[in-house]
């Protein structure tokens, strides 16, 4: 059951790029409403897998890669399915469909590990922590797609030329408003998985969970970073164009250290 439905999600959102990317050349009403219903269907047969496989574990169990993953990519996708109705964004689908059929293709190929979650992480606690970066940094990745377009746009205006993606790309203010937004729920959200990371360690370790562990320090990095993104392209200290090269320069760097320090599990677990 849970095999058929993690590769009934993948062929939805293989069908739901191949929309979007036909949306480029061919703008019709069909080809969005396709690219959006296959988008949704996807979704709708990845949640299942995920409460299955979490209804057989006893709780949301973050060790098992399939539900990391489906985690990642349902986050991603509700919140580019919101954003882009919003602000007439179908074109983002280009990026962010295939990122989702590609962690989609990932799940049938893991295998399930055999080792449990230890009992401290089990927490619901560590659960939202979990829950709230992987929001935030589905916010980010948007975020840095809008850059992208940005970008884009930028370039088309100033060298007059009017491509296939211009028409399809909402206006240089509505992509800056979009970026802000995404810069401030990513940062709102992070620092929600902050403080109750914070407040679960203390409680589980103490105050030392605080020192020498070098994934507090990429934490608190990453939040100033994001914290003055937003600020600064709030106040106008940077130009969009500078905010753009920032947001998209700043999400890779920080993602490669996230990763080489294992951010996602604390000190000493696993």
């Amino acid at each position: 059951m849970v095999s058929a439905l993690q590769h009934a999600s993948f062929i939805a959102y293989l069908l739901s790029c191949i929309f979007f990317f036909r949306y480029i050349s061919k703008d019709t009403q069909f080809t969005e409403r396709a690219a959006y219903l296959f988008a949704t269907c996807g979704l709708i047969f990845q949640l299942f897998p995920m409460a299955i496989i979490i209804r057989d574990a006893g709780y949301f169990p973050l060790e098992n890669p399939l539900i990391m993953l489906s985690l990642f990519a349902a986050c991603i996708l509700v919140i580019f399915l919101i954003f882009s109705h919003q602000h007439r964004f179908a074109i983002s689908g280009t990026f962010v469909m295939p990122l989702v059929a590609f962690a989609a293709a990932s799940q049938l190929v893991m295998s399930e590990p055999h080792l449990g979650l230890p009992e401290a992480l089990q927490s619901s606690l560590f659960t939202l922590h979990i829950l709230l970066v992987t929001i935030a940094f589905s916010f980010f990745f948007l975020c840095a797609c809008t850059a992208v377009f940005y970008l884009i746009m930028e370039d088309q205006l100033k060298n007059k030329k009017q491509g296939a993606l211009f028409h399809r790309i909402p206006s240089i203010g509505s992509l800056i408003r979009l970026k802000n937004q995404a810069l401030l729920w990513g940062f709102l959200s992070y620092t929600a998985g902050i403080l109750v990371s914070l407040y679960w360690s203390t409680q589980l370790y103490g105050l030392s969970v605080l020192s020498g562990d070098p994934k507090v320090l990429v934490s608190f990095v990453t939040w100033l970073i994001y914290g003055s993104l937003y600020f600064t392209a709030k106040l106008g200290v940077m130009d969009p164009r500078q905010s753009s090269y920032a947001v998209i320069g700043s999400l890779f760097l920080i993602i490669l250290a996230l990763f080489g320090v294992g951010h996602i599990f604390p000190r000493n677990q696993l």
